[in-house]
């Protein structure tokens, strides 16, 4: 393929870049790591809050610095829309906008000291909800961003090293404060990469905050709302969670660890949970419905993510291509490690994966390619679902194959611990073939064919009959799709019954199109067994329609049962065969 060459400017800027790029390399080399200095006061007025923040660093030797805005991540667009009065210093350097509107250059002196200036404001209304729960909110009571969403910064490599210093100016005295990096300082320093800062969270205001020790590290809680547990009770469950995990990866070199949660702004009768790994965190939120037993999952499959993939390696580009392995394989060490650390019982355990085998033979997209994960992973909630699940039946499968060849000698545990100690010192590129390589070795089989097969085109996975041992048997049981059986936007945005299929239950219940609806209660998508409720306009009055969105064609699903007899001694082996400790087996 020929060279595409670059206009002159192209190129100019390029070798700018280049030029600062190795003189930030030769900085690091000598020693010293160039510096990000924020200063950050908050301003309340109107119930509202908004923050003044001033950056300051060196700009590049060639005297133009690329300027970085928030942009997109998470699956939100237009971050930059938090960020107004963005303003440059000393009086000479000229601020200019780019084909991008994310991106600034700043033509200032060789090497020049750059002051930005910028404020910083919520761009949605009220408190965050599942949609929003990714952009910076700034409330009088608190505040709650992921760095994504927040920091103006040069366009540096992500992988360059720096020394940041936060200065939290005028902040309420009884305001708590932590982020990624410490609890409770006001002026702080620490080093990082560019990476680790932005992917960070940072919280301040009414937030609870708890101090744990695991292994004598320190592990934080910052909790606000009002919830349906104890905070002690929500600390004890991170402390454990930690625990366990660090225990499997043989890694305690994490000095501190923080965890948020915070209450999303939900529907009546709707429990939204989720969270996102971050640097040195988590961050959770919840609708306030929520019991403990909904984050337990959650918490063992996001910390799981300080290892899957960061410390095992990239991901090559694009990442979602690889989310069966970074999701699906964490899900799958998620609930091993709740059952292996006495948070989950043995039939929660099972349970749990038969919830998610029921789920992924259910899904319309379960024959979709690899290629369609990629497109559509941020746009359509069915697709979304696709790696998590063909990745744990993967991870299933293949942990039983290499038992079989090893002779129960070794499991899957040790491909993940050979992954973690090949990336030390690195960050190797992963790829479905490093993958593949590192489970071969182990299985006595080229398993990359079962990636071809069940990720990249779509078939369908079988799981292993003999995943959990002798006395766990695998059965097939006839399931009812979930089937609406009518137009859900309309339903939604005009509030009319339309699209109704006559072969549907929706059908048979008595809904039929052009019917005025009056209420409904929230309809769980997904779920056949849940009961839709709907409540139309008839004649002068009222009537209300229940009936089960099953469709009347069924699945074969497949789900694991303990074979019956097997006692308490089949259910201590089984643990056993999982990785429980023996005087845990009566669990």
């Amino acid at each position: 393929m020929p060279k595409r060459l670059l206009p002159a400017a192209a190129s100019l800027a390029l070798l700018l870049c280049l030029s600062a790029s190795a003189a930030r390399a030769q900085t690091a080399r000598a020693g010293r790591v160039p510096e990000l200095s924020y200063t950050l006061e908050p301003v309340f007025g109107n119930d509202a809050l908004r923050f003044r923040v001033e950056l300051s660093f060196k700009g590049d030797a060639g005297g133009t610095t690329r300027l970085v805005l928030p942009d997109r991540w998470g699956g939100q667009q237009n971050l930059y829309r938090a960020v107004s009065n963005l303003r440059v210093s000393p009086p000479d350097a000229r601020l200019s906008d780019t084909a991008e509107p994310h991106v600034k250059t700043v033509a200032h002196g060789p090497n020049a000291t750059l002051r930005v200036r910028y404020e910083l404001a919520q761009d949605f209304a009220g408190d965050p909800q599942n949609e929003t729960r990714y952009r910076p909110a700034l409330h009088k009571d608190y505040f709650h961003w992921i760095g994504h969403g927040v920091w103006v910064r040069p366009g540096w490599d992500e992988q360059t090293a720096v020394s940041v210093s936060l200065r939290w100016e005028g902040l309420p005295k009884s305001w708590a404060l932590a982020s990624s990096f410490g609890v409770n300082e006001r002026r702080q320093r620490f080093r990082a990469t560019v990476e680790e800062f932005v992917h960070a969270v940072y919280v301040g205001g009414d937030f609870r905050l708890m101090s744990l020790r695991v292994g004598g590290k320190a592990v934080n809680a910052a909790v606000r709302g009002a919830w349906q547990f104890s905070d002690e009770a929500f600390a004890d469950m991170v402390r454990r969670v930690v625990a366990v995990e660090r225990a499997f990866w043989r890694d305690h070199d994490v000095p501190f660890y923080l965890v948020t949660l915070i209450p999303l702004e939900a529907p009546p009768n709707v429990t939204n949970t989720g969270g996102t790994g971050l640097t040195n965190s988590f961050a959770l939120f919840s609708s306030r419905n929520a019991e403990l037993g909904d984050f337990k999952w959650l918490l063992a499959h996001e910390y799981f993510h300080n290892w899957n993939s960061p410390k095992l390696g990239r991901l090559k580009e694009p990442e979602s291509q690889l989310y069966w392995f970074s999701e699906g394989f964490t899900d799958f060490y998620a609930y091993l490690l709740a059952l292996r650390g006495g948070l989950i019982t043995l039939d929660e355990y099972i349970g749990r994966y038969n919830a998610l085998m029921r789920e992924y033979y259910l899904l319309p997209v379960r024959a979709e390619t690899n290629e369609r994960v990629v497109k559509d992973f941020w746009n359509d909630d069915d697709v979304r679902k696709l790696p998590y699940r063909r990745g744990l039946l993967l991870a299933t499968n293949w942990n039983a194959l290499i038992r079989a060849a090893s002779g129960g000698r070794h499991s899957l545990d040790d491909v993940m611990l050979a992954m973690f100690d090949a990336a030390r010192g690195g960050r190797p590129e992963l790829t479905a073939e490093v993958i593949g390589e590192h489970v071969r070795r182990l299985a006595g089989r080229d398993v990359t064919a079962d990636i071809k097969r069940h990720v990249e085109a779509g078939e369908l996975i079988a799981p292993a009959a003999d995943a959990f041992g002798p006395h766990v048997e695998l059965e097939v049981v006839e399931v009812a799709p979930f089937e609406l059986g009518l137009d859900l936007e309309t339903l939604r945005r005009d509030k009319i019954i339309a699209g109704v299929k006559e072969d549907s239950a929706a059908h048979r219940a008595g809904l039929r199109d052009g019917q005025v609806v009056v209420r409904r209660l929230p309809i769980h998508l997904g779920d056949a067994t849940k009961p839709v409720e709907i409540t139309i306009k008839e004649g002068a009055g009222e009537r209300t329609i229940k009936f089960y969105p099953a469709s009347a064609n069924t699945v074969g699903v497949p789900r694991y049962k303990l074979r019956p007899g097997s006692g308490d001694a089949g259910r201590a082996e089984t643990l056993r065969l999982l990785g429980v400790a023996a005087q845990e087996g009566k669990r």
